[in-house]
C-alpha cells in the first residue's frame, strides 16, 4: 500500500468514529498523537529500508491500540450520552451524573441571566477584556507570555500524545516512559508559573464569577445518588456541603462528561 493509499484509509477510518461530543479527548489525544505519527514518519523516509519497515510496524501497532482504545472510549461515551447519564462510584456508593433535561436548561438560562445581571450592578465589576488590557498596561502580561504560553501548551498536549503512544506500544519503554512523565509535570509547572497572575486576575472578571455560579446550580440540578435523588437542593447547600472529597470527585467527573470525554483516556495516559 502507497503513502497515498495509506493517507485515504486513515482519512476514512476517522469518518467512520462515532460522532458526538468528543472535542476536547480528539485534542488532547487523537490529533496530537497523529501529529507524533506523522514526525516519525517524516524522519522514516531518511533512513535505510529495514529500518522503515520496523518502525512503520511499530507504528501500525501503536495507532492500532489507539484507535481501538479511541473508539472503545468514544462508543462508552455514546452510550452514556443516549442513556443521559454516566455512572460513577466514591466510598462504595452509586452516584449518576446527569446531563441537562430541556427544563433543567431552562432554568440554567433563566439562572444565569439573573446572575450576570446581579454581577454587572457590581460598580466595581470588570470584565475579562478589561482585566487583559490592565495586565498588559502594567507589564504584567504581554504578547511574548501570550505566544509563551501558547508553546507550552502545544509542547504539554504533544507531551501527553507521545506519553499514550509509547504506552500503547507492544514493548513499550520504561525510560522513555518516566522520561515523557518528567517532562510532563515539567510543563505543567512552567505553565503554571507563566499563568499564576494572569489567571489569579481573569478568575475575579465578570465572566468567570457567572460561570462559576451557573456550573454550581449545575451541578445542583444534575448530580444524583442511585435512585436519582439530588444531592443538594441549592446551591448554597452545595457551597455548605462539608463532604468536601466527595464534592470534588462528582464535579470534576461532571465537568469532563459535559465536555465529552472519558476520563479513562486520561488516566491511562497519566497513571
Amino acid at each position: 500500500m502507497d503513502e497515498e493509499e495509506k493517507v485515504k484509509v486513515k482519512e476514512e477510518s476517522k469518518e467512520s468514529l462515532p460522532k458526538g461530543p468528543k472535542r476536547l479527548l480528539k485534542d488532547t489525544v487523537k490529533e496530537t498523537a497523529k501529529e507524533a505519527v506523522g514526525e516519525v514518519v517524516g524522519k522514516v523516509i531518511e533512513e535505510d529500508e529495514s529500518s522503515k519497515n520496523e518502525i512503520t510496524e511499530d507504528l501500525t501497532k501503536r495507532e492500532t491500540v489507539l484507535n481501538k482504545n479511541l473508539g472503545l472510549s468514544l462508543e462508552k461515551l455514546e452510550g452514556e450520552i443516549r442513556s443521559g447519564f454516566r455512572t460513577t462510584e466514591y466510598m462504595d456508593k452509586e452516584y449518576h451524573i446527569c446531563l441537562p433535561s430541556i427544563k433543567d436548561d431552562e432554568i440554567l438560562s433563566k439562572y444565569k441571566s439573573k446572575i450576570a445581571a446581579e454581577v454587572l450592578k457590581d460598580k466595581d465589576v470588570v470584565l475579562k477584556d478589561e482585566v487583559i488590557k490592565n495586565l498588559r498596561e502594567r507589564g504584567i502580561w504581554d504578547d511574548s507570555k501570550d505566544k509563551k504560553e501558547r508553546e507550552l501548551r502545544d509542547r504539554y498536549a504533544k507531551c501527553l500524545s507521545d506519553l499514550y503512544l509509547e504506552k500503547a506500544r507492544e514493548n513499550p519503554a520504561p525510560e522513555r516512559i518516566e522520561e515523557l512523565k518528567r517532562e510532563r509535570i515539567s510543563l505543567d509547572i512552567d505553565i503554571a508559573l507563566l499563568t499564576e497572575t494572569k489567571n489569579y486576575f481573569v478568575n475575579t472578571a465578570a465572566e468567570s464569577r457567572i460561570e462559576e455560579r451557573v456550573l454550581m446550580h449545575k451541578t445542583v440540578l444534575c448530580i444524583k445518588d442511585a435512585e436519582n435523588k439530588r444531592l443538594w437542593n441549592s446551591v448554597e447547600e452545595l457551597e455548605n456541603c462539608t463532604e468536601k472529597a466527595l464534592v470534588n470527585t462528582l464535579t470534576s467527573e461532571a465537568i469532563y462528561f459535559w465536555a465529552g470525554v472519558d476520563p479513562s483516556m486520561f488516566d491511562f495516559t497519566l497513571r
